[in-house]
């Protein structure tokens, strides 16, 4: 399986290629929010992607920023006047049902269902799925899209996360956990929220070449897994789930844990975040290798939530593409309920 076309648009860049090289440079969009102020009456730092429909309503301003975004990845995959024969089957990825917000695929999936409206313009046929399954739905996206193509190879799969932290019942609902950054004694370990959607196309690397369709990265491995114990329940929890996921991602690749150049992740500057991945690094990479990357954007444009994954991969895969990464990169998502995922992306030149 292989990606043959990325695009997201976050509070960082409003294209996959923009937000990749923002987030390499370090170029910051978290601001204090001048409308959301914790329990202390101290503003929360939060990043919100501006410039589109910015008078329009949260749902409403989403709505049109996931257009965007879609619109343009096929616009430009479809460029050359093909389409009409494929079957597209969407796999959406968004928040954990438990979360409070706003659900993109709610309201008779107003969302999810102008997204298949806007993928009929290309193709015969589209079947949506959504996945709940908050920050690593994209990647379990992956593994459903894998199986998809090994039943019809030709078929093409239009894979994406959408979510936004933004909303007063979410932004309520971190707040009464006390997680939301801000200067207030004891929040240096929380984290900022954000906003983001991602789109990607995968096929079969046979499917893309008969396209004539050029091939940005390889989808080497993939590992899903449950946390047993989640970092927010009473019970230790020990990073189990995530070293399972990498485990079997490095497997299914056959990738030596050497070859992994950069790891991509969705660490937010909370401690058991951070807490977990060290568990699961120690155990899968051994001792630390400072060649290998660490890239965590949420340090520049906030917790991207269900998008994680989607805005992860892309990122990785712009780099693999760009030469900014060689050889492998390793994505990994883990979400409050415990969900886990991680993909291995090969570069497409090796």
């Amino acid at each position: 399986m292989v990606i043959t076309a990325v695009n997201s648009i976050t509070p960082v860049g409003h294209d996959a290629a923009m937000t990749a090289a923002s987030a390499r440079a370090g170029i910051s969009r978290l601001i204090e929010s001048e409308d959301y102020f914790d329990i202390e009456g101290n503003p929360i730092t939060a990043a919100r992607i501006a410039g589109i429909s910015d008078d329009e309503d949260d749902a409403a301003r989403m709505g049109m920023i996931v257009q965007i975004c879609l619109e343009g990845l096929l616009e430009k995959y479809f460029q050359d006047g093909s389409g009409s024969e494929h079957e597209i089957h969407l796999l959406l990825g968004v928040a954990a049902l438990s979360r409070p917000g706003p659900r993109y695929e709610g309201k008779n999936l107003e969302v999810a269902n102008h997204c298949v409206e806007i993928a009929r313009r290309w193709a015969q046929k589209v079947t949506l799925q959504v996945i709940a399954s908050g920050h690593p739905a994209t990647i379990r996206c992956l593994e459903i899209a894998k199986q998809l193509l090994e039943k019809n190879p030709n078929a093409l799969c239009l894979v994406g996360g959408i979510d936004s932290l933004l909303a007063l019942d979410t932004l309520n609902w971190f707040e009464e956990a006390e997680r939301l950054k801000s200067e207030t004694f004891g929040r240096n370990q929380s984290f900022s929220p954000g906003e983001a959607v991602g789109f990607m196309i995968v096929e079969t690397k046979n499917g893309a070449l008969r396209r004539k369709k050029k091939i940005f990265a390889e989808v080497a491995g993939i590992g899903l897994a449950k946390e047993p114990a989640p970092f927010l329940s009473e019970q230790p929890a020990k990073g189990e789930g995530l070293t399972k996921a990498c485990r079997t991602a490095l497997t299914k690749s056959a990738c030596k844990p050497g070859e992994i150049a950069a790891v991509l992740g969705d660490l937010n500057g909370e401690f058991f975040r951070s807490k977990e991945w060290s568990y699961a690094e120690f155990r899968c990479f051994g001792n630390s290798n400072e060649s290998r990357q660490l890239w965590h954007p949420a340090d520049c444009m906030g917790s991207a939530g269900a998008a994680s994954g989607a805005i992860l991969i892309n990122m990785a895969t712009v780099a693999l593409t760009r030469g900014w990464i060689k050889n492998y990169a390793l994505v990994f998502c883990s979400d409050d309920e415990g969900e886990c995922g991680t993909v291995i992306l090969k570069s497409a030149s090796n």
